[in-house]
């Protein structure tokens, strides 16, 4: 398990790979709740707290009907477009850390993949438990917040998902590591002040982006914990690209000093390692019957005085042949006159 500092410095430099993309895809997937504050805000005027509140015991009866048409516009689209971009938003950046070269427009990918109604019905689900919980008392609201935090990172993975599926799954990822979530959302707050003084420009501009893109990486570092442990498979929660946390790259995206055939440690210190090479088998004509070369045969044939003494070897072999074979002729001539003598001995 990475530290918070390593992630957020890993997920810093990851958004920094497209600035330019990250940016537009943070103004993308803010831009309805953008348009939404906007309209609140010309219709009510002065009135806006109350007019935004939904409270409509404190609303002059003129602006009744105004008050109505944002409620339901505000309803429409925080189902319909926030939820479903969200979870774009985050695919972005799992795509941008996996270097699969995505643009802003991978956003909108729930739509193009036509499981933006299942993204809407696993939202409203996981809400209404949420707000259920919470009628016991705030804190155990809070705390089943942050167990279903990573429902929209596991969206992004696979949008066909169930609702039950995926909280049973944000449930194990947070597993004794919602603290740790806290406090990285914590260490964010003091970018949201002082974006607070730039008019918001500082918060699209690099708070956000970088507060995804941490997000996500806290969310890649917990799958790859969990499919180590093998709780789940890869399978059922996909990356995107080269994911860098696996039992053969332990310093994930960071440099290391060591190097070795089973680790091959990028040197970009934001870059997943090169995968192995596919495994080849040797030709046919190589597997059978092929001789090997023994290169220290090869040595000590080629020396001059083991060569002399094959030599002297061989010529000894030769002798010992030659010897054998005059004994062999000799033995059969002697068979033979002894053979003969009978045959005299009778004719006389």
């Amino acid at each position: 398990m990475f530290s918070r500092a390593k992630m957020k410095e890993a997920a810093k430099l990851n958004f920094k790979k497209n600035y330019s993309g990250s940016i537009g895809a943070t103004v993308i997937a803010f831009l309805p709740s953008f348009i939404l504050g906007i309209l609140g805000s010309i219709f009510e005027g002065s009135n806006y707290a109350q007019f935004y509140s939904w409270d409509f015991s404190y609303i002059e009866e003129s602006l009744l009907p105004l008050s109505l048409a944002y409620s339901a516009l505000s309803l429409v689209i925080g189902l319909l477009f926030v939820p479903v971009l969200q979870v774009g938003y985050n695919k972005y950046f799992m795509k941008l850390r996996g270097d699969l070269g995505t643009t802003a427009t991978e956003v909108f990918s729930p739509y193009k993949e036509g499981n933006w109604g299942n993204v809407i019905f696993v939202t409203i689900a996981v809400g209404f438990s949420i707000f259920l919980w919470s009628l016991l008392f705030v804190i155990p609201g809070i705390i089943k917040a942050f167990q279903y935090a990573l429902v929209p990172q596991i969206l992004a993975s696979d949008s066909s998902i169930s609702s039950t599926r995926a909280k049973q799954l944000s449930k194990m990822l947070m597993k004794n590591h919602w603290g740790e979530l806290f406090v990285m959302y914590l260490s964010f707050l003091g970018w949201i002040i002082i974006s607070s003084f730039t008019f918001g420009l500082l918060y699209v501009f690099y708070v956000q982006p970088y507060l995804q893109a941490s997000i996500v990486e806290f969310y890649s570092c917990r799958r790859a914990d969990l499919i180590n442990e093998g709780k789940i498979s890869p399978q059922e929660l996909p990356s995107f690209g080269t994911d860098w946390y696996s039992p053969d790259n332990p310093n994930g995206p960071f440099q290391t000093t060591t190097y070795n055939s089973t680790n091959h440690f990028s040197g970009n210190f934001a870059s997943p390692p090169p995968p192995a090479p596919p495994f080849q088998s040797p030709p046919l004509n190589q597997s059978f019957g092929t001789p090997t070369v023994n290169h220290e045969s090869k040595s000590i044939s080629e020396n001059p005085a083991y060569e002399l003494k094959e030599e002297i070897t061989e010529q000894k072999h030769t002798d010992n042949i030659e010897v054998k074979e005059e004994a062999t002729e000799t033995e059969a001539e002697t068979l033979n006159e002894e053979a003969d003598i009978p045959e005299n001995e009778d004719n006389l």
